[in-house]
């Protein structure tokens, strides 16, 4: 089987995404825990997270979260 040569950007992010003292390069926001995330949150929305299922929604989105964008 041929073996195909690294990507050299994604080698070069495993080297020093985590330990450069400031990554300039990333495309995404620190993340936070959920917890840290819920500690932001007034009751309802608190609430509203607490019991929020994990399935699949309707294929056009979660008729709340539409209505809220509407």
């Amino acid at each position: 089987m041929t073996r195909l040569p690294d990507f050299r950007l994604e080698t070069y992010f495993s080297r020093w995404e985590f330990t450069a003292r400031h990554h300039l390069t990333a495309s995404d926001v620190q993340t936070m825990t959920l917890g840290e995330l819920l500690s932001l949150a007034d009751d309802k929305d608190r609430e509203a997270f607490e019991n929020l299922p994990l399935g699949y929604t309707e294929t056009f989105g979660d008729p709340a979260l539409r209505e809220v964008i509407a």
